[in-house]
Parts: structure tokens; sequence; C-alpha cells
């Protein structure tokens, strides 16, 4: 199939889950093996240099077609977790960080990789 970009809503709360939230848009081109890019157009982000910040949320406008799952690194290693991108969709009322945020430790970078 043709690969259709999508959107990527990631929800982050600073210094707990239960911290002040932060909405961070990103693209994804569906095209596996490649990164979602941030709003500086740059696939890797330092989210905040002064406190640990938890992915909270994640909301896509569109499962993929030639991707399936977002895989994330932090700091540059993978951490192991795997989304399914069609349980992050809007209208799915429990999505996967909503019930185990992800955290990243302060000043740690952040790579989001789709996977087929």
């Amino acid at each position: 199939m043709a690969a259709a970009p999508f959107k990527i809503s990631m929800v982050c709360a600073l210094g707990s889950p239960n911290g002040p939230t932060k909405i961070f848009p990103l693209t994804a081109s569906d095209v596996a093996n490649e990164y979602a890019l941030f709003p500086s157009g740059s696939s890797e982000v330092v989210l905040n240099g002064d406190y640990p910040v938890w992915i909270v949320d994640m909301i896509l406008s569109a499962a993929g077609t030639d991707t399936s799952q977002l895989e994330f690194f932090v700091g540059g290693m993978s951490t192991g977790v795997k989304i399914l991108n069609a349980t992050s969709l809007a209208t799915t009322i429990n999505r996967p960080f909503q019930l185990a945020p992800l955290l990243i430790p302060t000043g740690q970078s952040l790579k989001i990789k789709q996977l087929v």
C-alpha cells in the first residue's frame, strides 16, 4: 500500500505523571524505519532539561497503512516500548500511555521510530 502520513499529538507531563502538561505535535511519514518528526523538523529532541518528562498520552490521527507500530528510544537506546498505532487513535478510550506513562529522564533525548 502507499504510505499515508499521519499526525501525532504527544501529551507530556513535567516532573511527575500528574504534573502540568504540554502537547507536542509530531508528523509521521508512515514509512518503515523512519522517525516521527517534531515541530523543529528534527527526529530527535530533548523535551526538558530541568525536569523529567512523562509521556502520559499519545493520540494518532490515523493508524498508518505501511506502518503499524511506534518504538521509543531515549538517550539513543531502545526502551523496549512498542505500541500498536491502532491502540492510540482518538476513538480509543484507554490508550497505552494513559495506563502506563513512559518516563524520559531529565535532559535525555527522545526518538520515535515507525515500524511495520
